[in-house]
């Protein structure tokens, strides 16, 4: 009787820390917002995407994407196929603190008083196509997580190609008329040797 209740122990402890650690693997720090491209350049759109399921019914969520240089900038989320999102353009490359703002006006909680019913909120972010998704931080001041925005690559214009191209072929042309010159006073100087 004794080694069945200690084989019914060990299977309950095993099973109990196996749920806890795959429960571990599984619980994020806040709701996921994602961003696409995963690397933006300047000049591109960017489009936040927060899952449906990580939005009360009660909440009104908004991205702050700009929180160092723009705090005021608030992007309220259209929902479209499942994903609550909205789009901005950052004008030039550089690092962007992005905050997560939630407004909890419809919700019955102890938040919900005045002056107290929004905040920024701990929320995970990364690129929406692959990821990883990295928890945000608190500096004090705000709850942000950081988007790098790329240089934008240079694609010439086509008066720039057609610059380029003839650039190129007149450089062959050039090359081509040398070696030929190059050949005839070589063959003048075998003929008057020989």
């Amino acid at each position: 009787m004794r080694a069945k209740f200690n084989q019914l122990l060990y299977v309950l402890l095993f099973t109990t820390s196996f749920s806890s650690s795959a429960w571990a693997g599984i619980v994020q720090f806040g709701d996921r917002v994602a961003h696409s491209p995963a690397n933006p350049v300047a000049g591109q759109t960017v489009t936040f995407l927060v899952p449906v399921a990580d939005v009360s019914s009660c909440e009104t969520v908004s991205i702050a994407p700009d929180l160092e240089n723009n705090p005021g900038v608030l992007l309220g989320l259209t929902l479209a196929a499942g994903y609550y999102t909205t789009t901005y353009v950052y004008p030039s490359p550089g690092t962007y603190q992005v905050g997560y703002d939630v407004n909890l006006e419809g919700c019955l909680t102890n938040r919900n008083q005045p002056k107290n019913s929004r905040a920024l909120e701990p929320f995970v972010f990364g690129p929406f196509d692959r990821g990883p998704f990295v928890a945000s931080t608190d500096n004090g001041n705000f709850i942000s997580s950081p988007l790098v925005i790329g240089a934008p690559i240079f694609i010439p214009t086509m008066g720039q190609w057609g610059i380029i191209i003839l650039g190129l072929l007149s450089t062959i042309f050039g090359v081509v008329m040398m070696n030929e010159q190059y050949f005839k006073l070589a063959k003048i100087k075998s003929q008057s040797n020989g």
